[in-house]
């Protein structure tokens, strides 16, 4: 596990997660963030060279708006084939990501 973000109220954190959403299928999702942090944006970031199968990053930036401890909780998702992204089940292969933040 990486070490905790220490960061301050008022000041923005900026979390890179990796990402392939085009050639591969694989996106990433927030699944849960701390009371003492609000996302401000998400931006997805193609590797480069900009080819077909070359991963990206997923940018995640969050403002600290309070002082304490938590998790958040990333989840790499993969969706198969678009047809079941359309149902509420779609078969996918997941993996979480968790990062600890310190807000002092």
């Amino acid at each position: 596990m990486l070490p905790p973000i220490k960061t301050n109220v008022g000041e923005i954190v900026e979390i890179s997660v990796p990402a392939n959403p085009g050639s591969t299928g694989f996106v990433c999702t927030l699944d849960k963030m701390p009371a003492c942090l609000n996302l401000v944006s998400m931006t997805y970031v193609p590797g480069t060279p900009q080819m077909p199968g070359i991963p990206g990053s997923e940018i995640f930036k969050f403002v600290a708006i309070a002082k304490g401890p938590g998790e958040i909780e990333f989840n790499h998702i993969k969706f198969s084939k678009p047809i079941e992204i359309e149902s509420k089940e779609p078969k996918m292969l997941h993996q979480m990501e968790f990062r600890s933040v310190i807000v002092e």
